[in-house]
């Protein structure tokens, strides 16, 4: 439903019957060659991170890829509106490896709440992730990783941290020179929270939650006071098969 309109700055010759392709943008955007991992031990794609840098918008369509040896590839480009970018691939990049060394994740418990009968948990997910890059290649390498964070994550140890504004995830960013492997640890905190319905709440869960470091003061008593309730609650409903058969 947007509309733009273009001009050209001069008229053009065109012979009879015959096409040609019309410039008709002249604002530079900002591209960067990389290897991109949508996950690791993936082959890598040669792509490229593409930032509308312009005033117009981008509309979709086809784009040709050239660097210095001419032609490298085509692929297709998603609407990108002024400031937008977007991680284009075009290709497969088999000079570059990437693997993931470890993997750990701990839950931080920072503040309850009560919707619609369920017990709502706000808590910072932490994860320490080890990569592990080799470039096999006779030039340096950019790499790019998608991970699957929430928008709000906080990330550290990569050489740079991105967002892929068209397909609304993070990535992380790897430089590693030429005939090397290289090594980085990533630090991620995410905020999130889970729902339990009160059927499914038990007493040693709340115990737990009443224990949590980063839990608010001021919480904590009601929920080991909720703990021993329902505790009663538990003791009152294990005898009802017995007190039934009596």
């Amino acid at each position: 439903g947007a509309l733009f309109q273009y001009a050209l700055k001069s008229a053009i010759d065109l012979r009879a019957h015959g096409p040609a392709l019309v410039p008709f943008a002249s604002s530079p955007v900002a591209a960067r060659r990389i290897a991109w991992f949508s996950a690791p031990g993936e082959t890598a794609r040669s792509g490229v991170h593409l930032e509308n840098e312009c005033n117009q918008t981008l509309p979709p369509g086809p784009i040709s890829i050239f660097s210095v040896g001419g032609f490298a590839g085509e692929t297709a480009i998603g609407r990108l509106k002024p400031k937008e970018s977007g991680l284009l691939s075009f290709g497969l990049d088999l000079d570059v490896d990437l693997s993931q060394s470890k993997s750990s994740a701990r839950d931080e418990i920072r503040l309850l709440g009560f919707e619609r009968d369920q017990l709502v948990e706000h808590f910072v997910k932490k994860h320490e992730i080890g990569y592990e890059v080799e470039n096999r290649s006779a030039s340096a390498r950019t790499v790019y990783l998608s991970v699957g964070f929430v928008n709000n994550a906080k990330l550290v140890g990569a050489d740079e941290i991105g967002y892929d504004t068209e397909a609304g995830k993070a990535f992380v960013v790897f430089r590693i020179p030429a005939r090397s492997k290289k090594s980085w640890e990533l630090r991620a905190d995410e905020g999130l929270r889970r729902t339990v319905a009160l059927s499914k709440l038990t007493s040693t869960r709340l115990r737990q939650l009443a224990r949590a470091p980063q839990l608010p003061r001021v919480q904590r008593p009601i929920i080991e006071q909720a703990a021993e309730r329902l505790l009663e609650a538990e003791v009152r409903r294990g005898a009802l098969r017995r007190r039934g058969a009596e």
